[in-house]
């Protein structure tokens, strides 16, 4: 079976003599199998249909070598195993994507990866630096999505001025030079100047015989589908570890125009879901966490301060998704540091002022328990902002960290009760000294 879908797989871009080409080599191939069956000696049945096979394919090297440049045996397997899908009508592309969305992980559904799409087109016009994320693959291919767009008038192939506006800025610099040098143009200066340089100096026809690769637009139809829908290139930049599923219903049932109050909003909802689970880990690093890098994000550092702060404290009580990490030996990560440093320096509190912010912070502070007092943890966020490694607060911390061994083998919890009756021991010890 996959012998033969090799044989019209090679010869399925013939344009002459495709049909009694696949007709002679299948038949060399059924005769084969006919005189071997015959045989006794199954031992030698193996090893003369492997020199048979290995000589057919020495027949049509050459044919070989110019028809599958784009394919490859793996491919035929999925194929032949239903994996992929190609003969999918566009006009059931969407039910086909729902249901491979419940069947398969998926990430994005089909409305966020048109909406991507789209916009990645705007970012990267050109059709050969185009891509669709893996996940696609499972459902549809990538030529599948852009004919679907295609059908939808979402985009349409770039023409003459238009192209060149397109295309001319995704140009490096040097490929910029190497043009203004053959029309003996000056070549130094800014990427924006060459541009300026060369639309002011060739003619439209030079232009477009130097920059002459096909690109896209997206289309009026396609730039409102993107208007309609923020929340995607939002999820892609600040959500993508989140269910989707339940970002999309949140947005949907709390539309507002406002997105930097949506996000916060939804991060504050996020935060909470994840408290009611005791998923203390989930509620800090992907609710504090990413306000604190949103209002980064928006230039609002006074507010990215207090979230930040908050993250620390957050790491440094030892809270994880159901367990409480005290025998962990990494407290504070290092991924948001270089953001926190950025932040202290922009709003330029002192030493006092620093200190009220924090001990306010770690008074509202959610999680059930903080077993390091707050001068002490204050102690640490400073050693953070004035440079010491992390790894040595980390060691330090643990150095004074003693856990009973009663305790050792009860820091796991299910629910809130159980949660709640680990708190009530762990204030029994004198854990941090």
């Amino acid at each position: 079976m996959i012998f033969k879908k090799i044989i019209n797989k090679i010869f399925k871009s013939d344009e002459t003599n495709e049909e009694e080409t696949v007709n002679i080599y299948t038949g060399k191939y059924d005769n084969f199998i006919r005189e071997q069956n015959s045989k006794q000696d199954s031992v030698k049945v193996n090893d003369d249909f492997n020199k048979a096979t290995q000589n057919i394919q020495e027949n049509f090297e050459i044919t070989l070598n110019n028809n599958l440049e784009d394919k490859n045996f793996d491919e035929l397997q999925h194929e032949d195993a239903n994996y992929t899908n190609e003969n999918l009508r566009l006009d059931d592309l969407e039910k086909e994507y729902e249901k491979n969305l419940k069947e398969k992980c998926i990430r994005y559904t089909l409305k966020y990866t048109i909406v991507l799409y789209l916009n990645q087109i705007i970012e990267h016009p050109l059709k050969s630096d185009l891509w669709v994320s893996n996940h696609i693959d499972e459902v549809c291919s990538k030529e599948q999505i852009e004919e679907y767009v295609f059908n939808k008038k979402y985009i349409k192939e770039a023409e003459g001025t238009e192209n060149l506006k397109n295309i001319i800025p995704s140009y490096t610099v040097a490929e910029l030079k190497e043009v203004l040098k053959k029309y003996d143009l000056k070549v130094s200066g800014r990427k924006q100047e060459l541009i300026n340089r060369l639309n002011e100096n060739l003619t439209l026809e030079e232009l477009c015989e130097e920059f002459n690769k096909p690109s896209y637009i997206v289309t009026e139809e396609g730039l409102k589908l993107i208007k309609e829908n923020p929340q995607v290139i939002l999820f892609k930049k600040y959500f993508s570890h989140h269910d989707l599923n339940e970002y999309e219903k949140y947005y949907q049932e709390n539309k507002i125009e406002d997105m930097q109050e949506f996000s916060i909003n939804y991060l504050i909802y996020d935060g909470e879901k994840n408290i009611e689970k005791c998923n203390w880990f989930g509620y800090y690093w992907q609710s504090i966490r990413e306000i604190a890098y949103l209002y980064f994000d928006y230039k609002e550092f006074d507010l990215s301060l207090k979230y930040f702060m908050q993250l620390i404290i957050c790491e440094l009580s030892f809270w994880e998704d159901n367990f409480y990490a005290i025998d962990f030996n990494v407290f504070i990560h290092e991924n948001y540091i270089k953001k926190l440093l950025e932040t202290v320096e922009v709003v330029k509190l002192d030493v006092h002022e620093l200190k009220q912010q924090f001990y306010n912070c770690y008074s509202s502070s959610k999680v059930p328990l903080l077993i390091i007092p707050k001068e002490e943890m204050f102690k640490y966020f400073l050693a953070i902002i004035n440079g010491t490694a992390i790894e040595n607060i980390n060691k330090e911390i643990q150095s004074r960290i003693t856990v009973p061994e009663n305790l050792r083998y009860e820091l796991h919890f299910d629910n809130t009760n159980e949660m709640n009756e680990l708190v009530e021991k762990l204030r029994q010890y004198e854990i941090y000294k």
